[in-house]
Order: C-alpha cells, then structure tokens, then sequence
C-alpha cells in the first residue's frame, strides 16, 4: 500500500474531513449524463476520503458502497452521515484487494486517481474484474484532475 502511512496522520486526516464539498466537472458530468440511470445501479466509490462524492452519488444510486484504505477517513466518513440509508455502507479496504465484493458487481465504480498515489494499472486491473463486460454500459471511471 504505497503512501498509506502520510494518508492515515491526522493533519492530512482533518484537511480531508473539511475539504471542498463539490464534484470535479467529470463526476458532475456523470450524473449528467447518466442520472436517469443511476437509480437502478450498484456503486462501488474507491477512495472516498471524507465523503467528498459520498452526499452526491448515495441517494442517487440502488446501492452505495464507499472504501478507502484509510481507517482515519471511514471514521470521519461515518461521523458525517452517522445515519446513512440502508443501502448505504462505508468499509475499510484497499482497492488493491477487495475480497469482501468478490461475489458482488457493481454497475458504476469511481476512482479519483491524485498523481504518485497507489498504482493505477493494479487497482485498474482488480476492480475491472468485479465490473460487468464494458458492451453492458456498465462504467469504470478513472478520473484524474
């Protein structure tokens, strides 16, 4: 798990937790464009820090599942939406190895990619393969700002 001890200090843990609320022009864009089709979709949000996406995809979406490696950020995460719906959950795990959805799939999975962060084509290759054929419409989203 590359840089996974800077992430876990608490100053970096608290920048987080009162980061910036809005979407990056290529999240908004898939609400967008893919909004009438969110209610019936499984998410699956890689890296979700505080919760930044979390207010804007959960209520959107059939299913929603936030990660991060981070227990420091999961807690904060959960302190912010301390009662989520029910088809809301929030779990410790890296994306590099996610055996707790191994018999699940998911119809959108979104990963904000910061430049030196965990490497790409590994975590790219592993949550590809909980995801449906690309032909289905299903969407793996790689966003990098």
């Amino acid at each position: 798990m590359a840089r996974k001890p800077e992430y876990d200090a608490k100053f970096v843990v608290n920048f987080y937790a009162h980061f910036v609320e809005g979407l990056m022009k290529g999240e908004q864009m898939i609400i967008d464009t893919m909004g009438d089709q969110l209610p019936d979709w499984k998410m699956l949000d890689i890296g979700i820090g505080a919760g930044r996406t979390t207010r804007h995809f959960a209520p959107r979406v059939k299913e929603y599942l936030g990660v991060d490696y981070v227990p420091g950020m999961i807690e904060v995460v959960k302190r912010k939406f301390p009662s989520p719906e029910p088809h809301v959950r929030f779990e410790v795990a890296d994306a590099q190895s996610m055996p707790q959805i191994s018999d699940q799939y998911y119809d959108l999975s979104l990963q904000l990619q910061w430049p030196r962060l965990q490497p790409i084509r590994r975590t790219h290759e592993r949550v590809e393969g909980d995801l449906p054929d690309p032909e289905t419409g299903r969407l793996f989203s790689l966003l990098h700002p």
